[in-house]
């Protein structure tokens, strides 16, 4: 026994086990039933993006028995970050959409194409008669280094925010044709490809993002994958049921930072491909492309 508990991974397992259960969500039993409720609970409430944030928030409201929660996405899917930056193999879009199968049983609903600003405003919603907002439109723009400020994709320079849609959105065959949006979108799985990599690749970064970067990066066909991180080996945060992806990198340098494009001050850990054996999980050739372990001598 030790280390952190996988959270994620306990709760990936509830999902699976209740989505092939096959049960409806419902309100609990022993809270007062619709009619015993007061006339508060019948107040319209907007929920602006359909992702994590919204989709926890109405289920809580709809559980409590709030009976009028519509949320406006404005794509043609649900699931926000979870479902256009996470990749498929760490997260499936099964699961996303069976969470909000489960909000929409409740009574939530659901309108997707609908843009804050262009289709609506907080102004019209207050004058359609909506007593609450709540906005859960998350960040999507890219905090990127000033270092980087003039590199481009045409150049091979991409933040995350530009990779890991492409990844997601070539590798979710429901989220791209359609499925999570009840056949509204018009998109086409035929139209999506993976972004193709060629050599080596260099991930600033040691988050789950970065790991979603670099785990992706290989399956585009990146033939080395480098991980540089600003801080210690004790700062990662990302849980070793995850870190698993260690195997797919030749190495890692902590204590490395951008400077003038270059990473100095670096301290390089080797990481050995025993870990993923140890594991029990046999490497197959699509998913795992280890190469030759070198230092920044080319040794």
């Amino acid at each position: 026994m030790g280390g952190r508990i996988d959270i994620g991974g306990l709760q990936h397992f509830a999902v699976e086990t209740f989505k092939k259960m096959k049960i409806p969500q419902i309100r609990d039993p022993s809270l007062p039933s619709h009619d015993q409720l007061p006339a508060s609970y019948k107040a319209k409430i907007a929920l602006v993006g359909a992702g994590p944030a919204s989709i926890s928030c109405a289920t809580f409201l709809a559980r409590l028995g709030y009976q009028d929660v519509t949320v406006f996405e404005k794509r043609e899917y649900h699931g926000g970050l979870s479902a256009s930056e996470i990749p498929q193999y760490r997260l499936p879009f099964d699961a996303v959409d069976f969470e909000v199968k489960l909000m929409l049983d409740l009574g939530v609903k659901l309108q997707y194409g609908k843009v804050l600003g262009r289709d609506f405003s907080l102004e019209s919603l207050k004058q359609e008669g909506y007593q609450a907002v709540f906005v859960g439109i998350g960040n999507p723009e890219a905090k990127i280094d000033a270092v980087f400020k003039d590199l481009s994709i045409a150049q091979g320079f991409y933040s995350s925010k530009d990779f890991l849609p492409l990844v997601a959105a070539a590798s979710k065959p429901k989220m791209a044709s359609g499925g999570g949006c009840g056949g509204a979108c018009s998109c086409k799985k035929d139209d999506l490809v993976l972004p193709e990599l060629r050599g080596k690749v260099l991930v600033l970064g040691a988050g789950d993002t970065a790991f979603d970067c670099a785990g992706s990066a290989f399956r585009c066909g990146a033939s080395r994958v480098t991980i540089v991180f600003r801080r210690g080996f004790s700062d990662m945060r990302v849980l070793w049921s995850t870190d698993l992806l260690f195997f797919f990198f030749n190495s890692i340098y902590f204590k490395g930072c951008p400077r003038g494009g270059r990473a100095r001050h670096a301290r390089k850990v080797r990481v050995p491909a025993l870990l993923h054996a140890q594991a029990g999980h046999p490497a197959r050739r699509q998913d795992l492309r280890p190469g030759n372990v070198q230092d920044g001598e080319g040794r």
